[in-house]
């Protein structure tokens, strides 16, 4: 919402939530870092100070206030990463005198986590900021392209997990006179020694022993659609637990046994055999 659209009356009148939160400035300043970061990780909003939780103005001309300044700071000393921030101060009237209430304008922060000086990570998520945990803030970082799963590392892979057949394919493939080592640290698929996880998917023995789900499963039903219970009509099963290249073959190979020939009577009269489903339907 524009900063003009932000009327006196829809600040007090509407609900907080998901872009809009109100702090008396009776509060810490150093309280408002955590809902800064909050906005900044989601879609952004808007932080009012000078509105108590009850909507009631008290602005910043009373003994226990704290000054505009002070809160305006914050997002300097006590946040982290790059905020987008502007802030307006707004003139009221508390009690027949004069006063202001301040708003801080955040940006959604897109390719970039921010946190807060002591290295917390929130979120706002409807009107609160919600701290993450370690595994929320990972996914937080994914999803703004700040990590990269394929080039995080597994400490516990080293060349011994790899394997050489597959890579010596790919290396003929090349026409390289490079090392293995040298092969995958230039493709960033090897780093100090460890393999990434994308080295893991494409070159390792064994990926599932690092990565679970680095499977692929085969099935072929009779019928048109997936039955379960008793109806279950799973008719051929395969599971695969390679690095994808072969995973790639052998399912080229798996699919075509199960897939029928026809014979036809061309105009040549030669018969010809087609199969049942051309392979570049399936096979991209």
């Amino acid at each position: 919402m524009l900063p003009e659209a932000l009327t006196l009356d829809y600040l007090t009148n509407e609900e907080e939530g998901q872009y809009l939160d109100r702090k008396s400035a009776r509060i810490r300043p150093i309280d408002i870092a955590r809902h800064i970061v909050a906005f900044a990780n989601a879609n952004g909003g808007v932080l009012v100070i000078g509105i108590e939780d009850d909507v009631q103005i008290t602005g910043f001309h009373n003994n226990d206030s704290k000054s505009i300044n002070d809160f305006l700071e914050i997002p300097y000393s006590s946040c982290k990463g790059r905020i987008k921030i502007e802030h307006a101060i707004r003139k009221v009237t508390v009690n027949s005198k004069k006063d202001s209430i301040l708003l801080l304008f955040i940006e959604p922060s897109d390719n970039a986590v921010i946190k807060t000086s002591d290295d917390k990570v929130y979120l706002r998520v409807g009107d609160k900021s919600k701290l993450l945990n370690h595994e929320q803030v990972t996914q937080l970082e994914y999803d703004k392209g700040e990590r990269v799963f394929e080039d995080i590392v597994v400490e516990d892979s080293s060349m011994e997990d790899v394997d050489l057949q597959l890579l010596q394919q790919y290396k003929e493939k090349l026409g390289t006179s490079l090392s293995y080592e040298e092969i995958l640290d230039a493709r960033g698929l090897l780093k100090r020694g460890h393999l990434t996880n994308a080295g893991i998917l494409l070159f390792a023995k064994y990926p599932t022993k690092f990565l679970p789900n680095a499977r692929l499963r085969l099935l072929k039903f009779d019928g048109t659609r997936f039955e379960t219970g008793r109806r279950l009509n799973i008719v051929k099963e395969i599971n695969y637990e390679y690095a994808i290249p072969k995973i790639i073959q052998e399912v080229k190979t798996a699919i075509n046994l199960q897939l029928r020939e026809f014979q036809y009577l061309d105009e040549n009269g030669v018969f010809k055999i087609i199969p049942e489903y051309p392979e570049f339907a399936w096979f991209e």
